[in-house]
């Protein structure tokens, strides 16, 4: 699992180098936090329904503003009534967005073959892409934090490799050969 989520979040970033970049990616993150603050008040997701449409409006055509959007509003249903810091919000709505991300590049279009490739059923592909996203959480964040400090898109970078790398190829050629079963 780590080895397919370095992968991923390394697709992921250079997503956001190109064809699913967010101009406004900061601009997103603090109208959540702003708004998640007004809801204690009650007037919040009506603040950030107004600032997201005018965001989206000035960054229209960017798949990845559109993705910030919803994730925005998902991090608001799933925080109403908390009263918890900033750090959190942005932290969630990172892990959201890039896992919408990746559901929208990746998964959603690949989902029928791998299910289909590896016998499993839709429950068992459901199961298993839980266990992605688990892996994926801590990753996303690091990710999504690269991208909100980033000024410029192509200073996006998928965070350090947690799997080990492969053991050299010298290595490799020394060990033993496994026999095959007829």
């Amino acid at each position: 699992m780590p080895v397919v989520a370095d992968a991923i979040i390394k697709a992921s970033a250079a997503a956001l180098r190109g064809n699913s970049q967010c101009p406004s990616l900061r601009r997103i993150a603090g109208v959540l936090s702003e708004a998640v603050r007004l809801a204690q008040v009650g007037s919040g997701f009506a603040a950030l329904v107004d600032a997201l449409d005018v965001i989206e409006a000035d960054d229209i055509g960017f798949v990845g503003t559109q993705l910030a959007r919803r994730a925005a509003e998902k991090v608001f249903v799933e925080r109403a009534g908390r009263s918890d810091g900033g750090e959190e919000i942005v932290d969630q709505l990172g892990e959201t967005f890039i896992c919408d991300l990746i559901d929208h590049q990746l998964l959603s279009r690949v989902r029928p073959s791998v299910t289909e490739k590896n016998h499993r059923s839709v429950e068992d592909q459901r199961r298993w892409e839980g266990e992605l996203r688990d892996a994926l959480n801590p990753l996303a964040c690091k990710l999504f934090r690269n991208a909100l400090r980033s000024e410029d898109k192509n200073a996006i970078r998928a965070p350090k490799r947690t799997a080990a790398p492969p053991p050299p190829l010298e290595i490799r050629l020394h060990e033993p050969l496994v026999p095959l079963p007829r």
